[in-house]
């Protein structure tokens, strides 16, 4: 993968978009999810986050605040490789979003994304964990500081838009299979009432 010249982004024209009617502004993702990430929160008593894809970063567009002393914060703006809710959104990307935005990143870092310098050939381990993410359909990560994430995709007309995650100490993640759950019915319920609007354009 080469990285040459300065990093920038791809804009889809209005048209196109209002055409397949595949996209979602920011603001109205976050109306549409923002009660559901609220529960799944509430329900985990954990750090929940919507979020999406800007300017080649992962953005949290809304987040809840557990009750408890020790507490998971992220970014707002984080490295796309770094943040499984930012891996999750490009692993689901289509093959031409997805190489052009290879393209633009280069490879990882060895920090943001070591698993894959295990490998003689980090180029073909980054594509194979992204498949790996696009057919599981969710990304469990634990970083060096004991923080385990887990994420899922939020698809309107099967094309990503954004992804919904939890992050807490590993010492909390106890019950894996009911978080990942969790985790998974908030992105279905986000899902099904993306589904039911219309008419909802990028700009």
């Amino acid at each position: 993968v080469n990285h040459d010249g300065p990093r920038q982004g791809y804009k889809f024209g209005y048209m196109p978009y209002k055409l397949t009617n595949t996209a979602i502004n920011n603001e109205e993702l976050t109306k549409i999810a923002r009660d559901e990430i609220d529960r799944l929160g509430t329900s985990l008593n954990e750090s929940a986050i919507l979020s999406c894809i800007k300017n080649d970063k992962r953005i949290v567009l809304h987040h809840t605040t557990p009750d408890r002393d020790l507490i998971v914060r992220t970014n707002v703006d984080k490295s796309i490789y770094s943040a499984n809710t930012g891996r999750v959104i490009i692993a689901n990307y289509t093959p031409a979003h997805l190489e052009k935005c290879l393209i633009r990143l280069g490879l990882p870092s060895k920090q943001e994304w070591p698993e894959i310098y295990a490998s003689d050939n980090p180029q073909g381990e980054l594509v194979n964990r992204l498949a790996e993410i696009r057919a599981a359909g969710y990304e469990i990560h634990q970083d060096s500081n004991g923080i385990v994430g887990v994420a899922a995709p939020i698809i309107k007309s099967r094309h990503v838009v954004g992804s919904v995650g939890v992050y807490m100490p590993k010492m909390r993640y106890t019950d894996e299979s009911a978080i990942l759950a969790a985790v998974l019915d908030s992105a279905a319920e986000i899902n099904r009432k993306i589904k039911l609007t219309e008419d909802i354009n990028i700009y």
